[in-house]
């Protein structure tokens, strides 16, 4: 009964089959439509083996010492105006002789490449009657090698000069320039190091050379000015500390109103004579009147007070040590109506 069953399907499935073949064979073939054109007939060039039954024997020497081990030749197949992969290469043996096979019939640059040699360039005709004989470039001089870089220890101490009115001297940056002149390469660059409580300072890796020292106090680290102190070092290693000398002097001053008391918390602006763009630290009075400027280089100075609506400036001259009172006039520090 099974049996059967296979027997009918199969054939229905053929039948079927069997029209749609007849069917589909009674269809006009396909066209293209009219506006489409014909596709163009493309002729590729005719492979060419890039390698052929030709070989290149030939020797490189030195210009003045004999054959040329070692020197890499290089085939370029000759394209004008191209940048390509060599075709072949060939290194020369202790006889400066190579070999390169596989060549096919026509013309080749060719490359000579040794460390320390100019590249040699030459060309050469496949198949080449005789070995070709090509000599390199006479020797490339080394390059001026950078001289060794030495590190030593180097200290010292910032003080004051003598007569200097007594403060800390703690944070201030020891600036270590290369002197004018040095080479970029000797490995002499800009250093800076701050001082302890004591004035003292180190740097332990420091490359020996000619240095300018500067002293910059603490309000100024990372910038030029002002220099406090200015020293001239040859560091070499086991030289002795630096001993740097703080050459300032200070002002001091007191303000009064008009009937004699004591002005506080007026501001008070100190720059160098003829430089007004270059400010130190404002300060202010205390509850007596009084104000310090100190670190300030020998000069000629102006000194502006500020007092509510109350302006003064007088001028002083600062000397190394010095400490130098300002002759202040009082001021009448309420504001006008007007």
């Amino acid at each position: 009964m099974k049996r059967g069953n296979i027997v009918f399907v199969t054939a229905v499935f053929t039948a079927l089959l069997t029209g749609i073949l007849v069917a589909r064979s009674g269809d006009e073939p396909r066209r293209l439509p009219e506006d489409v054109h014909e596709l163009a007939v493309v002729e590729f060039p005719e492979l060419v083996a890039p390698w052929g039954p030709h070989e290149l024997r030939g020797g490189v020497r030195f210009d003045d010492r004999g054959p040329a081990p070692g020197v890499a030749v290089h085939l370029y197949q000759e394209s004008p105006g191209e940048v390509a992969a060599p075709l072949a290469w060939d290194t020369t043996n202790a006889q400066g002789h190579f070999t390169i096979a596989g060549l096919r019939a026509g013309t080749y640059q060719v490359a000579l490449v040794k460390p320390g040699y100019p590249i040699g360039r030459n060309s050469v005709v496949i198949p080449a009657p005789a070995g070709p004989l090509w000599q390199l470039e006479p020797h490339i001089d080394p390059l001026p090698a950078l001289p060794d870089m030495r590190r030593s220890v180097l200290t010292g101490r910032v003080a004051r000069i003598e007569g200097s009115v007594a403060s800390e001297i703690e944070g201030y940056a020891v600036l270590f320039l290369p002197r004018a002149g040095t080479a970029n390469f000797e490995g002499v660059v800009r250093r800076t190091v701050l001082t302890d409580a004591d004035g003292k300072f180190g740097i332990d890796d420091l490359v020996e050379g000619d240095y300018d020292v500067h002293v910059l106090p603490p309000w100024a680290v990372g910038g030029s000015w002002p220099v406090l102190a200015r020293s001239r070092v040859e560091h070499r290693a086991g030289r002795p500390p630096l001993d740097l000398r703080l050459e300032t002097g200070s002002f001091v001053g007191r303000l009064y109103d008009l009937d004699g008391r004591p002005i506080e918390g007026a501001l008070v602006l100190v720059h160098p004579f003829e430089e007004s763009t270059r400010l130190f630290p404002p300060r202010a009075t205390n509850v007596n009147g009084v104000f310090r400027a100190q670190d300030l280089p020998p000069g000629r100075y102006r000194v502006e007070l500020r007092a509510g609506s109350a302006r003064l400036t007088v001028e002083g001259e600062i000397e190394a040590g010095s400490l130098t009172e300002l002759d202040l006039a009082r001021v009448n520090p309420a504001r006008s109506d007007g």
